[in-house]
């Protein structure tokens, strides 16, 4: 029978290898988890309706074809994404609720003053079915 110290591998490469492997089973866990934390917060989930609001109320009809000027202060044709690019949020989601799409909140930090619309998706003037979401990307400042 064989002695219990001849059983163990004295390779010195054995341990180094174990470590590299639980280091990369480690990374692959983080990177799921902060995918998964990604893919939360672009679903959805946060409340896009700002203090004040009615909450989803339907936006008024107007006559087809025209292009008039909302009560956003936006010009705002139903049924065509509105351009809110550079205005403050409250606005963009009066314009986006008057075209009767559903408003999708994100907030980064950014060099532009805080509560400013940086960027919305998708482009403006994009004719989508009523009830669409359209996403804003909204400045928290420095």
């Amino acid at each position: 029978m064989p002695a219990p110290a001849r059983r163990i591998n004295p390779d010195p490469a054995a341990q180094t290898r174990s470590a590299f492997i639980a280091i990369v089973a480690i990374a692959a866990i983080l990177g799921v988890v902060f995918v998964a934390y990604l893919l939360a917060n672009l679903a959805g989930g946060n409340d896009t309706t700002p203090p004040g609001s009615l909450g989803n109320t339907p936006a008024p009809t107007q006559a087809a074809g025209s292009t008039p000027t909302g009560s956003s202060g936006l010009p705002v044709t139903p049924g065509l994404v509105p351009d809110v690019r550079g205005v403050q949020e409250a606005v963009a989601v009066l314009a986006i609720r008057e075209a009767g799409y559903e408003p999708l909140v994100q907030r980064v930090k950014s060099n532009q003053p805080a509560g400013t619309v940086i960027d919305q998706s998708p482009a403006p003037d994009v004719e989508m079915a009523a009830g669409s979401r359209v996403q804003i990307v909204v400045s928290e400042g420095q």
